[in-house]
């Protein structure tokens, strides 16, 4: 507090007063500073977003992952992270200075290829503790004996649903978490079996119109419509980032898994088979733009083995945005991937093989308001004992396809597109061992370092369907690299 000190001084002369005021200032704030990632696990080659803020600071400067000096407060994305990364910020005023860490934990998908391969063995298993209030198990002598009931209580991000071994009644999930603080389904790779539709609905496992949700792990069998599928969005308020990853479904009546009107969705390593009378996977309607399907194994299905249908219903009907990598689709009645209504996305790594018509058909028929297909990259793809190799029709081109591997009896139809790079091969002299479907490449091939590291500005991807980093400038045509 303000002072004031007084003396007096006294002598045979008398005396005399003196006063001195002192003025004593607050001390100067010692800065704060909030550092936050959005969202904070991503796989490999996604973004997040860095956000800070900070009080009392004149300064900031970053370390780490990034560097040099920053604003007081902002944000900043990363593009296409592969591995873990720390960012740091020390931020300094009159008082002091403090510093925060934001930490980004980048998971094992590398170069749009599944390592560890379309299986529930990638899940990573956890010990839950039952006990607490966002962990619901499922199971005999566990809190809940239905999965139904364990979802229902999965009210918001952050809460897990544990299923034990055994058969089950599908379920749907009708709550959502939030981008980063999912709601995650799992079997924690225990041997969980659906083989009844949920309650009042058609499908084994039926998503209504949730965000933020993650279904990990479930073998869906003969469910009367689709095996997995997502409902009741729309094109022009879709739900966002679904994720169905290392499940096995098959013999479902219609598609096996259904992807409608989801946005930012990820399909990842599932197994989709037999599908009575329809496709292994559908993304369809326009709302499902940027979704990605990576690392599954699409076979035996009535249709197609991966399907898309922009449905336009009020826009476009186009899908945009998507990343097509690190499939095997084989054995399909109809084609391998059945593009219709789909722009500016990628497909490559993938293995596509004796499929009844065409391995990657490209054209346009339900797109709306003069929607089109056009600015597709379609590279190192291994496309064998189809009816032809790609077949472009429709849209406005400007496609950009190379690196692409075909056996002899593959035809090639483009349409309005770009191409270099490609080789038409004898199988013999190309694949390890083309009568037992083993398509990767001989070490005598050649297709060994003929490959382009990029084409249009479009660069060859950095590892191939299997995860073996590929050599900068020496790039083997195919899905795979030796």
């Amino acid at each position: 507090a303000d002072s004031t000190f007084n003396l007096n001084c006294s002598g045979a002369g008398g005396s005399v007063s003196g006063s001195v005021n002192v003025t004593v200032s607050a001390p100067a704030p010692v800065p704060t500073v909030s550092l936050s990632a959005s969202p904070e696990s991503i796989t490999s080659g996604e973004s997040t977003t860095i956000n800070w803020t900070s009080t009392d600071a004149s300064e900031c400067t970053a370390s780490g992952d990034w560097s040099g000096s920053r604003n007081t407060s902002g944000s900043q994305t990363f593009t296409s992270l592969t591995a873990d990364s720390t960012f740091n910020l020390n931020c300094s005023g009159a008082g002091g200075s403090v510093s925060g860490t934001a930490t980004i934990t980048v998971s094992s998908v590398v170069g749009g290829s599944a390592i560890c391969g379309a299986n529930s063995s990638c899940i990573e298993v956890k010990s839950y503790d039952c006990n607490l209030s966002n962990v619901h198990c499922v199971g005999s002598n566990q809190e809940f004996s239905t999965i139904q009931n364990g979802v229902d209580a999965a009210t918001s991000g952050g809460h897990t649903v544990v299923v034990s071994e055994g058969t089950y009644q599908g379920f749907i999930v009708s709550n959502s978490g939030e981008n980063g603080n999912e709601i995650l389904i799992t079997t924690n790779r225990n041997n969980v079996i659906i083989n009844q539709a949920a309650s009042g609905v058609n499908d084994n496992i039926y998503i209504s119109n949730s965000d933020d949700v993650i279904i990990e792990g479930f073998t869906v069998i003969n469910a009367p419509a689709y095996g997995i599928g997502t409902h009741d969005a729309s094109s022009g308020s879709p739900m966002e980032r679904v994720t169905i990853r290392y499940n096995t479904v098959s013999n479902s009546n219609s598609t096996n898994i259904y992807i409608s009107n989801s946005r930012n969705s990820l399909a990842l390593g599932n197994i989709a088979f037999d599908s009575l009378t329809s496709h292994g996977i559908y993304v369809a309607n326009g709302g499902a733009d940027d979704t990605d399907v990576i690392g599954n194994v699409l076979f035996g299905n009535q249709k197609n083995g991966l399907h898309f249908n922009g449905d336009g219903s009020g826009d476009q009907g186009i899908h945009t945005g998507m990343i097509v990598s690190g499939n095997t689709i084989y054995d399909n009645t109809a084609n391998g991937i059945d593009a219709d209504g789909v722009s500016d996305s990628s497909f490559f790594n993938n293995l596509i093989y004796n499929n009844g018509r065409h391995g990657i058909r490209v054209f346009v028929i339900d797109a709306e308001n003069n929607g089109s297909s056009e600015n597709l990259a379609i590279y190192n793809n291994t496309i064998v004992l189809n009816n032809s190799a790609i077949k472009v029709t429709d849209g406005n081109g400007g496609h950009s396809i190379f690196n692409n591997l075909y056996s002899s009896n593959c035809s090639f139809e483009l349409g309005t597109s770009y191409t270099a790079g490609q080789v038409i091969s004898n199988t013999t002299l190309v694949f390890t061992d083309f009568n037992s479907d083993d398509y990767s490449i001989k070490a005598t091939s050649p297709a060994i370092d003929a490959g382009l590291s990029n084409f249009d500005s479009i660069f060859a991807p950095s590892y191939d369907i299997e995860g073996i980093e590929r050599n900068d400038g020496y790039i083997d045509i195919g899905a795979y690299e030796i």
